[in-house]
């Protein structure tokens, strides 16, 4: 096969396969930032209701 066929070959049956595959990636990784960032947030929110109440 040469070099067309083998373009052609990707484009019409792993082409398709790439959407998906990196839709998932994609949306794997922002929920793991979203995720890390929320527990960060109530992380804070729970020292800062902490500390005046260990100050009183």
């Amino acid at each position: 096969m040469d070099a067309t066929g083998i373009t052609i070959m990707l484009l019409c049956f792993v082409g398709p396969l790439v959407p998906p595959i990196l839709g998932t990636v994609v949306g794997t990784v922002y929920d793991a930032v979203t995720a890390r960032r929320v527990r960060e947030r109530r992380a804070a929110a729970a020292r800062a209701r902490a500390v005046p109440s260990a100050a009183a």
